[in-house]
Order: C-alpha cells, then structure tokens, then sequence
C-alpha cells in the first residue's frame, strides 16, 4: 500500500472511528441514551468520559477526514478545488472538541465555550456540501449519471435530517436523528475513499509498472 492508499483509507475509517468510540464511551457512560441525548453531552465539562470525546471522536474524525482530502487530491485529478473544501469541513470538525457547558440537561448558552461549540457544529458542513453539491454537476458533466444521483440523495437527505432537527419530527428521538446526520456527512467520505481506491486499483492493473493517478 502506497502513501496515497494510505490516505484515502481514512476516509474509510472515519465513520468507524466516530461510532466506535461513541458506542464505547455511550455504553460506560452511566445514564446516557442515544435516543435522546445529544453526542455533545458526552464530551461536555464535567462528564466522565469528557477527554476521551472530544479528542478521540471530534479531533480524531477530523483528522481522518483532514487526511483523505490531502490523499484526494494526491490521488485523483477530479479532486479539484473539492479537497480543499473537505479539508476546511475537518478543520471544522476538530472544532466540536471544544466542550459544552450543561446545566440542568440543557447546554448553557450562555457560556463562550457552547457557543463556540454550536458555531463549529453548524459550520463544519457547509464546505462539505459546497463540495458535494460541485460533485452534481461535475459527474453530470462526466456522464457519471449514478454519481451524481447519488450525491444528489445524500444532500437531499442531510438538508432533510437537518429541517427534521430544527422542526423537532422526532421529539422523543432527537439523537437519532443528529446520528443520522453524521452518519451520512461521514459515510459520504467513506463511499468516496472505495471508489478512489477501486479506481486506482484498476489503474494500477491496466498500466503495470506505472503509479495511477
């Protein structure tokens, strides 16, 4: 496995990060539901597990995907300008470690951390689906019908998961559904990093002795 390989795996292993360590830390945290907890609730100041949240799920994911977008755009010359945005969506993420204040089962907004905690939540996608909506158009540019339906229903299907949050659909459910958000923001990376290296094993296999690009 080459560097760029080695890269483009982390946008596989970003999703499996994130719920491994939120299932672990959700499971030794003593009373938390993820039905009806929010994942920042286990990262907030003076949780048990509080260090172990935000610098292993947030940092760490982030960096997985701050990764992947270098080894895109080392990987395939499709990237464009896309790497760059997905690179600004993790550096974004790594900024969700900052913790949250609860008081009374709610964050306290009224404390600079939260506030700078919920900034880098609603942030952290936008360059990511400034990057998926630029993929619609380039793979229908392409002839990439599939590609581009399917990034089509993951930004259908994330602005709808967002509405459903703000309108409060599930209102005994609301973790589910923020799990679901991130699930699709993260399992976008990780389908992008399989057709990557699909791609350039291909490549590899067609041209013997030459390094895909």
């Amino acid at each position: 496995m080459d560097k760029k390989d080695s890269l483009l795996w982390c946008g596989f292993a970003a999703p499996l990060w994130f719920f491994a360590v939120l299932l672990v830390v959700g499971g030794a945290t003593p009373g938390h539901n993820h039905a009806t907890h929010a994942v920042s609730e286990l990262g907030a100041l003076g949780a048990p597990w509080a260090f172990a949240v935000n610098l292993l799920m947030m940092v760490g994911t982030g960096a997985l995907i701050g990764l992947f977008a270098i080894g895109w755009r080392h990987a395939s010359p499709l990237s464009g300008a896309g790497w760059r945005g997905l690179l600004f969506s993790a550096l974004l993420f790594i900024g969700i470690g900052v913790p949250i204040t609860v008081v009374d089962g709610s964050p306290d907004m009224s404390t600079i951390n939260t506030q700078v905690h919920l900034m880098f939540v609603l942030l952290s996608p936008l360059p990511w689906l400034a990057v998926v909506g630029a993929a619609i158009v380039r793979f229908h540019r392409l002839g990439w019908t599939w590609a581009a339906v399917a990034c089509a229903l993951t930004l259908a299907a994330f602005v709808l998961i967002m509405v459903a949050q703000v309108a409060q659909v599930l209102p005994d459910a609301p973790g589910w559904l923020q799990r679901a958000g991130i699930g699709l923001y993260l399992g976008w990376h990780a389908v992008l990093a399989l057709v990557l290296l699909g791609r350039r094993s291909v490549a590899r296999g067609s041209r013997p002795g030459r390094m895909a690009r």
